[in-house]
């Protein structure tokens, strides 16, 4: 994946600096053990990020206004390799990868019989 990444130069202003993977702690207003506690997710360059509870929203709130800067292009590249994209998700959180090879792979959208 990484050689992948580095193939494509318009990519490194959003994958670099990145702003951490493994980091035991909760999710911050939660009692909840971030996925970084277990060293399965990236967070990439922030100065280009967006994150609902930066722009002043709570957990939970409706009218988030969606905002994102990421290529969807850089998007494809992690989620054919195993990640879901937190920019997806409607509290959204456009610097967070998760490893959820689970979720994603082939196997995950096979219907059982």
């Amino acid at each position: 994946m990484a050689a992948e990444l580095e193939r494509s130069p318009d990519f490194r202003p959003f994958v670099s600096p990145s702003a951490g993977t493994f980091l035991w702690r909760t999710i911050a207003g939660t009692p909840r053990l971030s996925v970084h506690s277990f060293g399965a997710a990236i967070d990439l360059n922030v100065a280009r990020s967006s994150y609902w509870a930066w722009n002043g929203y709570r957990e939970g709130q409706r009218g988030i206004v969606y905002r994102n800067a990421f290529p969807l292009s850089l998007v494809q590249v992690f989620e054919r390799h195993g990640w879901i994209w937190d920019g997806r998700w409607y509290h959204h959180g456009t610097m967070h990868f998760e490893y959820r090879p689970e979720l994603t792979g082939p196997e995950a959208c096979q219907q059982n019989p």
